[in-house]
């Protein structure tokens, strides 16, 4: 079982709104969910960080068999120009837990 939570901020309500923004920040998330993250020794629960950095290195990859070459933080700066307004992705994780939870 394994789920990925990011958080994308924007400035104002007409573009969190907007379907473009809402499918921007779906495939942020997964993205990040598509990450291979190296196994922990505890198999039980995991959560895994990632810092503003590490998104905006990750590359776009809405499945785990797509190999894109653009990265986050090109996607936010398309972002950015498409909508004139400051988008700013600030932290995120995933979490993992054994089957039976």
């Amino acid at each position: 079982c394994k789920a990925a939570m990011v958080e994308v901020n924007c400035e104002t309500d007409f573009v969190a709104r907007n379907q473009h923004f809402r499918s921007m920040v779906s495939s942020v998330a997964m993205s990040m969910y598509n990450q291979k993250i190296p196994p922990i020794a505890d198999l039980s629960n995991h959560c895994h960080h990632f810092t503003k950095d590490d998104i905006h290195a990750t590359r776009v990859r809405e499945s785990e068999n797509q190999s894109d070459t653009e990265t986050i933080a090109d996607m936010i700066a398309k972002s950015v120009g498409d909508f004139s307004e400051n988008i700013v992705v600030s932290r995120g994780c995933t979490f993992s837990a054994r089957d039976g939870l």
